[in-house]
């Protein structure tokens, strides 16, 4: 096809009789400029050292089915998760997950066929684990699969950038009550509530999956590379060497900034690398401020009390350590330099009630695709009775009661998200949804507008706006008009299913 679109101009400009050799030529300089991109993209990333595995924190004592795995505590994945290489070593089938999506991307996550026992040094947990489907290039390198924030969050936990190391504490400390007390958002991520100066509250990404410091909004970067022109700085490649160093985010274009000195919320960071946040990560939270990486980590004291849903956090003074990337006067950089990875302390406590709820939802969506829509919404509800804290049980329970015409149970279930979460996007679409089913026009608009604020795309307002339309018209003589229980019309869930929103997302 391509010589098809191509033989017309070339054989104008240089002749009939020169086309294929034409073609060939431009063919070959393609490939060529990809190849030197690549090799160049791979002398310069070895030269700056980001040809080495990136620092994580890890999980030593773990092994599944009595086979021993290595994991990596990441407080910015949702759920813990083997790798697609680790079920093939472990000879585990695992079947594809489809209500959820990864980092808004479908087809990632898969669900092991049957309940595998997860053992953390004396603690064991019984459950189907999801499999995260990546690339070989961009696998988690030398590990098996990642330790999620929910698992984990039922402790006190001290982060000790000394002795890097993330270990359990039986009580709040004494000296906290000096530190920056911060309240952790309601979410399967660990995420900081940061008061600003403008009365707003911005949201802080902590995320042990990230080795790198700070990353700002594409806005904020611009802004403080506009009043630090002269700050260190080191071009992040786009090439897979940057994915590979950062294999849940994707591509980072730009640069990495040393700062001396940075403010984030009632935060002062000093001697901290910055770089701009990929699209995926800034998607994730339109209030999103930052997120802090391993080494960011190291620049204070933190400790996060998951039971009562605060933090405590103190800057620490002093010179930063080496940091691999970005030459500083009188700092070594380089592989050579680079920081060893974290661990994670066997006095952690594990609970397994959000993978067994993950579990419960999954069947969910299994059963709601044969049509069994009151076995659907009882595995919503043993997934909220699980884990009455997560928010994507009510939001696939909301889901399920639309389609069973339970206008005011799946309202209910909105509402109850947007209580811990007023911005959560995905919810007001959906609420909006229910509202145009019950021919509340104005309630649905007014949803619709607020998830545009929140950056919904406006072709996607539109087309669940036509579905909803078409949803009605289809049923204009129905009485589906009229709110039905838990008990439904086949043929009104039938054709429910044909209309349906987008299922719940959930951010990796």
């Amino acid at each position: 096809m391509a010589d098809n679109l191509l033989h017309g101009p070339i054989s104008h400009l240089f002749g009939r009789d020169q086309v294929d050799h034409v073609i060939d030529l431009m063919f070959y300089a393609i490939e060529g400029a990809i190849l030197a991109w690549t090799a160049a993209a791979m002398i310069v990333a070895r030269r700056l050292g980001k040809n080495r595995r990136p620092t994580r924190v890890a999980v030593t004592h773990g092994a599944v089915n009595g086979q021993p795995v290595r994991l990596a505590l990441d407080t910015g994945a949702f759920i813990t998760l083997l790798t697609r290489q680790a079920t093939r070593r472990l000879q585990l089938p695992a079947k594809r997950v489809s209500f959820i999506r990864v980092n808004f991307a479908r087809g990632l996550l898969s669900l092991t066929q049957e309940a595998v026992r997860l053992t953390l040094g004396t603690q064991v947990m019984a459950a189907p684990l999801p499999v995260l489907n990546l690339r070989r290039f961009m696998r988690i390198k030398e590990f098996d699969g990642l330790l999620g924030w929910p698992e984990v969050r039922d402790n006190i936990l001290l982060f000790d950038a000394d002795q890097r190391v993330v270990r359990r504490l039986e009580e709040l400390p004494p000296a906290t009550a000096g530190w920056q007390r911060l309240k952790v958002h309601a979410a399967n991520q660990l995420i900081l509530e940061m008061p600003l100066a403008n009365g707003e509250t911005g949201l802080v990404l902590v995320d042990t999956g990230a080795p790198l410091g700070l990353a700002l909004p594409e806005a904020r970067m611009k802004a403080w590379r506009a009043a630090h022109p002269h700050a260190p700085a080191t071009p992040l490649l786009m090439s897979l060497a940057t994915l590979k160093a950062i294999p849940g985010v994707g591509l980072v274009d730009g640069m990495e900034v040393w700062a001396d000195e940075i403010t984030l919320g009632p935060l002062t960071l000093t001697d901290v690398p910055l770089r701009s946040a990929s699209s995926v990560e800034t998607r994730r939270r339109r209030n999103g401020i930052g997120a802090l990486g391993l080494y960011a980590l190291s620049r204070m004291d933190l400790i996060v009390d998951g039971i009562n849903g605060f933090a405590y956090v103190r800057p620490r003074p002093g010179p930063g350590l080496p940091y691999p990337t970005i030459k500083r006067p009188g700092i070594p950089h380089g592989a050579a330099h680079a920081l060893s990875d974290w661990t994670l302390a066997e006095n952690v406590k594990i609970r397994d009630a959000h993978l067994l709820a993950f579990s419960a939802l999954a069947r969910a969506a299994e059963k709601k695709k044969m049509r069994d829509h009151a076995g659907a919404l009882a595995e919503c509800d043993r997934a909220i009775a699980l884990d009455p804290g997560d928010a994507v049980g009510y939001q696939y329970r909301a889901f399920v009661r639309k389609g069973m015409s339970d206008f005011s149970g799946a309202l209910a279930d909105c509402d109850q998200i947007l209580e811990l979460d007023a911005d959560n996007a995905n919810v007001l679409l959906l609420r909006g949804m229910v509202y145009f089913a019950r021919d509340d026009r104005a309630a649905a608009n007014a949803d619709f507008a607020r998830a545009r604020e929140l950056g919904v795309g406006k072709w996607r307002i539109r087309w669940l706006r036509a579905l909803a339309r078409l949803s009605r018209w289809l049923h204009r003589d129905s009485p589906r008009r009229v709110e039905h229980g838990p008990v439904a019309r086949e043929a009104d869930t039938n054709a429910a299913e044909k209309n349906r929103p987008e299922p719940p997302a959930h951010p990796g």
